[in-house]
């Protein structure tokens, strides 16, 4: 059951009231021109939802010990108060229908949906990177997003199951400290994410026809034809007594597998194949 500010939210929305106040002109120019259904992170802690031009829907905020509120600022109500995360929270996200929340643990390696009808309880909770530095639900609802500083991770929330990781610019052990972010497009069909080296990776998101994944699966399988290729080079490449790599670069060859190759790829293949007779191994 939500609860009126009355009886349980009057800290809150005097804390929200005045963070409005100090910022007048500022946030009703965002209201205004916010898309509708679109959240933003207003300050640290605190995430508003903007579900028409010029109104303020919900604003979900938190505090250093974990404890999760979400108020309903139109209704007047607490639709949500909860002890979210042990360790605290970094990362939180509305839906574009305002149905759900996801809050992201800065210990607990946990990202937990919080259905927004009523309840103290999550609903799905999914293992996450530790910590997650920033969330956002795809358009639909139907896919959520998290990055942490080395991973983008997908998850289809609803069945609580992890369908993608991803990597951008991998973060080196010197590089400084950064707080990555993630977003959908509008359409829903582009997932971006920053990156330490101040670049953003941006990749196609669009939900796959089963065409599509039988396409995806032929291409995975052309990289991994490459990526054996290769890897049998360099084992041949470094052949000698002292490294024994024969047994290995025949291995790769093995897995490029029989199948026809573009003229590129079958001729390293072949060169393979005479050079790992000259030098006298079987079973190649």
């Amino acid at each position: 059951m939500a609860s009126h500010y009355s009886e349980m939210g009057s800290q809150e929305r005097a804390d929200v009231e005045a963070w409005l106040r100090e910022r007048p002109a500022s946030i009703q120019t965002l209201l205004r021109s916010w898309p509708p259904g679109c959240h933003v992170r207003a300050v640290e802690g605190m995430e508003l939802l903007v579900p028409r031009p010029g109104k303020l829907g919900m604003v979900a905020s938190y505090v250093e010990d974990g404890t999760l509120t979400v108020l309903d600022w139109a209704a007047g109500e607490v639709r949500l108060r909860a002890d979210a995360h042990k360790g605290g929270l970094t990362a939180l996200t509305f839906s574009a229908d305002g149905n759900w929340l996801a809050s992201g643990g800065a210990t607990d390696r946990s990202v937990k949906v919080w259905g927004l009808s009523g309840g103290t309880k999550a609903a799905h909770t999914l293992p996450a990177p530790s910590p997650v530095c920033d969330l956002a639900f795809s358009p639909d609802g139907k896919r959520l997003a998290g990055v942490s500083r080395d991973v983008v991770r997908l998850w289809d929330p609803e069945r609580d199951q992890e369908v993608l990781t991803l990597r951008g610019a991998p973060q080196r052990f010197w590089d400084p400290p950064f707080n990555p972010r993630v977003a959908f497009s509008p359409d829903g069909k582009r997932l971006a994410a920053s990156n330490w080296n101040e670049s953003i990776s941006v990749w196609e998101a669009e939900a796959q026809t089963q065409d599509g994944r039988d396409a995806r699966r032929r291409a995975a399988s052309q990289r991994a034809r490459s990526w054996h290729l290769q890897e049998a080079e360099h084992c041949l490449e470094h052949e000698s007594p002292e490294h024994k790599n024969l047994p290995a670069a025949a291995f790769h060859l093995r897995r490029v597998g029989d199948a026809p190759l573009p003229g590129p790829l079958q001729a390293r293949r072949e060169r393979l194949a005479r050079e790992l007779e000259r030098l006298g191994h079987k079973g190649s």
